[in-house]
């Protein structure tokens, strides 16, 4: 009875359509050449439903000679490939990613650098379909990675010179961040520079300022900033001034200590905006060091009067100045002036903190020199208090 019941059973259940086999496979790539167009279009449909297993001969088929069955094949494999991610990048988003499929390329250095988690995942998927082959640069290693983004940049710098304002999406945006950002991926300045004047533009800043994507493209953005050095050093500084990134001090501090091949009053000044910026007193040597400097960063006539002249010395003396808690109204003459709060507003304004004479700078600069002389007095002060009675 038992043995009559399964015989019933195997007679109702339908039998299951086995794979093709590699045989099958080779038989409908090659009516892809068929001089029958029905032919034809029937062996496409079923091959690109079969899908994964017709790929690899599909690909081998796509180099043959015989352009119709070499354009088919190419064309049907594509499909497959976009079928095949589709499907892997719909099971990641919801989390039901298989272990033993195949990797997301650069999904595991993404990974290891941002987490694992919702946000992570769809930020990451944003990247892939809006720039597979440059995950599949870093998966292949770093060079190759440098050399995609910088194939990328040239483009951009290509499509400028024509007059084109070609920008790149947010996805984009987000895998060249992701890319630029890894310690081992060494671009060029050219890239670099590129890669940032992206960035300033309206759309990308709203993207890496706001916290939508979980505040991934500035983190990235972050760590890029501080390798920056040289030549992307100063554009560096500049971006993270816009977009409030406190990374900024670190291309500041190098400009600040001399260790760029590229450097300017300007720049100097605009990273002493920087450091005043951070209302952290630890950098005050650093700014003090340069109250001697007197190269010129700019200058201006008001009304065809007497030149007024900014020097770095100035513009030191005045970031020194708010490190230091002061008010600047106790050495700049700010009769008349509204005095505004933005350091950037105060270091680079000639009108505010430059001097007609250098009598008159250093009258001022003396008055500094005066609270220094008390401040080293009261630090002896302190010190000497602290230290212990002799026997």
């Amino acid at each position: 009875m038992a043995l009559a019941v399964v015989a019933l059973c195997m007679l109702a259940t339908p039998a299951l359509a086995e794979p093709p086999s590699a045989r099958d496979i080779d038989k409908l790539i090659a009516e892809l050449a068929s001089e029958d167009f029905g032919a034809r279009e029937a062996a496409a449909d079923e091959l690109t439903s079969i899908g994964l297993p017709a790929l690899a001969a599909l690909e081998i088929a796509a180099a043959q000679p015989g352009l119709e069955q070499r354009i088919r094949s190419r064309r049907i494999a594509g499909l497959i490939r976009e079928q095949d991610l589709k499907r892997r990048l719909d099971a990641f988003l919801s989390g039901q990613d298989k272990a033993d499929d195949y990797a997301l390329p650069g999904w595991t250095r993404f990974k290891k650098s941002y987490g694992d988690d919702n946000q992570t995942r769809a930020l990451f998927v944003e990247m892939l379909r809006a720039d597979p082959n440059l995950l599949g640069a870093i998966e292949a290693g770093p060079r190759p990675a440098a050399e995609a983004v910088a194939q990328q940049a040239a483009q951009l710098q290509q499509s400028l010179q024509f007059g084109i304002q070609q920008q790149l999406s947010a996805g984009q945006l987000a895998a060249c961040l992701f890319v630029a950002a890894e310690a081992d991926v060494a671009l060029s300045s050219t890239a670099m520079s590129l890669l940032y004047s992206q960035c300033q533009q309206q759309p990308h800043r709203d993207v890496i300022v706001s916290g939508s994507r979980g505040g991934l493209p500035r983190k990235m953005l972050g760590s890029i900033v501080r390798r920056s050095d040289d030549a992307t050093a100063y554009m560096a500084m500049q971006l993270s001034n816009q977009l409030n990134l406190p990374e900024g001090i670190v291309p500041a501090l190098k400009i600040l200590e001399n260790k760029t091949t590229v450097r300017s009053s300007y720049y100097t000044a605009t990273a002493l905006v920087t450091v005043a910026r951070t209302k952290d007193k630890a950098h005050l040597p650093l700014v003090e060091s340069l109250l001697k400097d007197n190269k010129t960063v700019s200058q201006t006539q008001i009304n065809g009067g007497a030149l007024i002249q900014l020097q770095v010395r100035d513009a030191a003396l005045a970031a020194a100045i708010l490190l230091s808690d002061q008010e600047l109204k106790d050495y700049f003459d700010f009769t008349g002036k509204s005095q505004p709060t933005d350091p950037q507003s105060i270091l680079l304004n000639p009108t505010l903190i430059g001097f007609k004479a250098d009598d008159d700078r250093a009258a001022v600069f003396k008055k500094w020199e005066v609270y220094q002389a008390r401040r080293a007095a009261e630090g002896g002060g302190r010190a000497a208090n602290a230290a212990p009675a002799s026997p």
